[in-house]
């Protein structure tokens, strides 16, 4: 009984990832539905070993053995784990434009604005830093500072130190590239990997 109820959330879960518009759904909906089955199976069968009468047991909780909690843990890690991967692998949205202070993109629920593009000043280096705006679709925003590194005593070499957001379901990064001082524009490099802190946290 226990499993035929991970098996019910496992096909529901499925069904409300398949509703989404996703590349590869194939391969997306065969990972989410083994990430899921992993997930609530082993919830189910940790409940079963806790529970007296639908009701959870403290003595019993204390009594598992290490090596019941190890298993679970694993298990339930691994399921966590694989959602990481199936965003990482299937979902990563990625975009590169051109753009002067006023662009705009869209990248995934995303709307990236570039604001400003300003020398900044380090202890062995020179920077142009970026200002960009990153609203999501529920009007919440963050500002992203991008830059573009040039170290004089390293004969010239410059880097490009990208600017990071992170939340509980994905990470954002952009990159400042090249110049284009006759247009006034930069290049800009945009990802956005869904469901990244799930495969840390399941490891």
């Amino acid at each position: 009984a226990r499993l035929k109820m991970a098996a019910i959330f496992t096909v529901i879960i499925v069904l409300a990832a398949a509703a989404f518009d996703m590349p590869h759904p194939g391969i997306a909906l065969g990972g989410i539905g083994v990430a899921a089955w992993l997930v609530t199976a082993t919830l189910a069968e940790w409940a079963g070993h806790v529970r007296i009468k639908n009701k959870l047991s403290w003595p019993r909780i204390r009594g598992l053995k290490a090596g019941q909690w190890s298993l679970s843990l694993a298990h339930l890690g691994l399921g966590i784990a694989i959602m990481g991967m199936v965003g990482t692998a299937l979902w990563t949205h990625e975009e590169m434009a051109v753009m002067k202070p006023g662009d705009k993109i869209t990248l995934g629920q995303y709307e990236m604005t570039l604001k400003e593009v300003i020398p900044a000043f380090g202890a062995n280096y020179n920077a142009m830093r970026g200002t960009i705006e990153v609203r999501s679709g529920s009007g919440s925003f963050t500002l992203l500072h991008p830059e573009r590194r040039l170290y004089p005593a390293a004969a010239g070499r410059s880097t490009a130190e990208a600017g990071i957001r992170t939340s509980w379901h994905d990470d954002v990064y952009i990159a400042l590239g090249n110049y284009d001082e006759k247009d006034d524009t930069w290049v800009v490099h945009a990802w956005v990997h869904p469901l990244v802190p799930f495969l840390w946290f399941g490891f």
